[in-house]
């Protein structure tokens, strides 16, 4: 954050505001977890510390303030007491580190994040695996492994879930790059390798959770995938798994970002034996949509295809881009890097509870933000 953080007193009087709030709402003590304690510390914050934004993103900022607030008046109130999993993203252990993640002071690093994380009260945690780690023919592939069963097992002592995404090593900022190892890829090769990961990852790490495939367009690491191809890679995938290992209790599952074609949601929610669609939320508005609401409709169609799918949301943020800024994607280094001014505080905190009041209405499993360090900064 570039300010400093809030006097004690004021921190204190913005979260016992934020509290009292949630118990209002007829919330109970128990499912006060990561979701309340980050927003009342994302009050606390913005409480102490009100801030006019630059001249450069006042318009953005307004922009955006007007989107969330037009959606948070029409964001469906709910009766039900029944609160989303609060999940956060493990972000020091992300895939795109490569090696640098295996040493022994970031494995330090990365279980003091996990124990500040529970300290949030977070219930899960979502740990993002990327291909072509675990293939043998790109790379050795043991020391990763024994990383991934070794956190997943610390996960698991501090009895909180995990989700595992099954990502792809990006050429334009992973640590290892791939860019070579991809040139020589065939589809055939691509889905063959990827299934025999996904099996190991489910032999060492075990998670309670594990999406197949996330963000289709992102990790087609440049072959022409259609919809179709996906779909197929997929349902062969769950069809596999069962004949070959039989009942697991892992949920397998796939999505796409609210932001793709709507052909996936609609050809992953009709494969049998998928337990649940994974959905993603960054930016506001793609090619003049708004993407809160497709939240709203989508786990509507997923029902309507399947009525026991489950939906999740394992990756969101509220993206700082306008819909002039349509070709800038979530991970572009000079998106990301706008996130650090402390005076997006309020839209991260409007973000984050009109999210929450739609998973909570809609009937959303899992939510989980993708930059849950910031909640550290806030508090």
């Amino acid at each position: 954050m570039s300010d400093s953080l809030p006097a004690s007193s004021t921190a204190q009087a913005a979260i016992a505001r934020a509290v009292s709030y949630w118990r209002d709402a007829k919330v109970s003590r128990s499912v006060m977890s990561l979701a309340v304690v980050a927003f009342a510390a994302v009050l606390a914050t913005s409480a102490a510390h009100a801030q006019t934004p630059p001249k450069q993103f006042q318009k953005l900022y307004h922009e955006l303030d007007s989107q969330l607030s037009a959606f948070e008046i029409h964001t469906p109130r709910s009766a039900s007491t029944n609160e989303p999993i609060h999940a956060a993203s493990l972000t020091s252990a992300s895939c795109q580190r490569g090696e640098i993640m295996l040493g022994e002071s970031e494995r330090q690093a990365t279980l003091r994040e996990l124990d500040g994380l529970k300290k949030l009260r977070a219930e899960a945690v979502v740990l993002q695996i990327c291909y072509p780690l675990l293939t043998p023919q790109f790379r050795d592939p043991q020391p990763y492994i024994d990383y991934y069963a070794n956190l997943a097992n610390e996960i698991r002592l501090r009895g909180m879930k995990l989700l595992v995404e099954h990502g792809t090593l990006s050429s334009s900022y992973s640590a290892t790059d791939p860019a070579p190892y991809y040139r020589k890829l065939t589809k055939p090769r691509f889905e063959a390798e990827r299934f025999d990961e996904l099996k190991t990852i489910l032999l060492a790490v075990q998670p309670d959770y594990l999406t197949l495939v996330s963000e289709p367009n992102a990790q087609a690491v440049g072959l022409k995938l259609t919809i179709k191809d996906w779909r197929r890679y997929v349902s062969h995938a769950v069809e596999t798994l069962a004949r070959e290992r039989g009942s697991f209790p892992t949920l397998l599952g796939a999505g796409s970002g609210l932001w793709d074609d709507v052909g996936y949601l609609q050809a992953f929610a009709g494969i049998k034996g998928l337990a649940y669609i994974d959905l993603h939320l960054y930016a506001l508005t793609s090619k003049r949509e708004s993407m809160l609401a497709r939240l709203l409709a989508f786990p509507d169609r997923v029902h309507a295809i399947d009525p026991d799918k489950r939906v999740l949301m394992s990756g969101l943020w509220l993206a700082k881009v306008g819909a002039e800024e349509a070709a800038k994607s979530f991970a572009d280094p000079r998106v990301a890097a706008r996130d650090v001014f402390g005076f997006w505080s309020p839209l991260d905190r409007k973000f984050l509870t009109v999210v929450t009041a739609t998973a909570r209405a809609k009937g959303i499993e899992l939510i989980a933000p993708s930059r849950s360090g910031y909640f550290f900064a806030y508090v």
